[in-house]
């Protein structure tokens, strides 16, 4: 099998599970998950963190090139995906959001866990969902919504149409506060208490500690992970982006210099902030190049291909 690529990228992870019994959430990998993938895009085209940096900054970067990253800093990483890591001596890239240090959680991660572990079916859950927050069904209507539909459907393919309708209501329908508010009385309605959760789900600060003094680059994720970064005040993306670069520099004791934009959302204003902070280093949660585009700080735009879609490619040559 051959992994061909138009351009040097990194290769995106997110959630592991134990085994695919308890593999609650779509897109969760498991260890052999990771391995495979390893074995089929080549070891020796994944660069160490420090390599890539290097490289990227002196303009040497080929279509050759890999990097591993992990995105929102989940214990889950740690525990299962990491072994794997020391197992093939590759280092890696971790991208966190350093509110999970101030107490502050991103729920949503809860609230995915929840959904597929607490009930049988996804539609089951979204059925209960609508009926609670009673939503106004005829915005599946609109135009905003289709447009959201035909793009998310076509990039996220394993995705099912409530799924997409639920993330829509997420993301676009009520604010962050809001949107956390309603789901943690729908699961209290439900007798499911997400406090439970939230000590368990993400690393600890020894734990990113760890991984720094072991030839891991750690990186910023935003403070508090919001739904869409690009669309709050330009003071409250300084706030997000200037605090959770002085936790980790706190943290680490190391200059940080390399980050991954939230949801995939980001603007020109951020490109600028995060240049002027001195990352040198910015990943998307895509692998689109524009070619026709104007160059405006394509460091912080590098793209990534998602594992989940890699392992399909794999699964679908082991068919043929």
């Amino acid at each position: 099998m051959n992994y061909n690529s138009k351009f040097a990228h990194g290769l995106m992870f997110h959630r592991f599970s134990n085994s695919k019994k308890n593999n609650y959430i779509p897109g969760s990998l498991i260890k052999k998950d990771l391995e495979d993938i390893i074995k089929y895009v080549g070891k020796n085209r994944i660069l160490t963190p420090q390599k890539w940096l290097d490289r990227l900054t002196k303009n040497k970067l080929n279509k050759d090139n890999l990097c591993i990253t992990f995105d929102d800093g989940l214990k889950s990483q740690y525990k299962i995906a990491l072994p794997v890591l020391n197992k093939y001596k590759i280092k890696a890239f971790w991208f966190i959001h350093t509110g999970i240090f101030s107490k502050i959680y991103d729920k949503n991660e809860i609230f995915t866990y929840l959904i597929f572990k607490k009930f049988k079916k996804f539609q089951i859950f979204f059925k209960k969902f609508l009926n609670y927050s009673k939503f106004d069904k005829s915005l599946f209507q609109s135009k905003r919504f289709k447009s959201f539909f035909k793009k998310y459907s076509k990039q996220y393919k394993y995705y099912s149409k409530s799924e997409i309708q639920y993330r829509f209501i997420r993301d676009f329908v009520f604010l962050r506060k809001e949107f956390d508010i309603i789901m943690t009385k729908f699961f209290l309605n439900n007798k499911i208490n997400i406090k439970k959760y939230e000590q368990n789900t993400w690393m600890k600060k020894n734990d990113i500690i760890n991984l720094s003094k072991n030839g891991h680059i750690i990186g910023m994720h935003s403070f508090s992970h919001p739904f869409r970064i690009s669309n709050i005040s330009k003071f409250n993306q300084n706030k997000e982006y200037k605090k959770s670069f002085k936790d980790l520099k706190s943290i680490c004791k190391k200059n940080i210099m390399s980050m991954s934009h939230p949801m995939n959302s980001y603007n020109n204003y951020i490109l600028k902030l995060l240049s002027k902070m001195g990352i040198v280093c910015g990943f998307k949660a895509d692998n689109k190049i524009n070619m026709k585009s104007k160059k405006f700080y394509e460091h912080l735009k590098i793209p990534r291909e998602d594992a989940i879609f890699i392992l399909k490619k794999i699964k679908k040559h082991a068919k043929k």
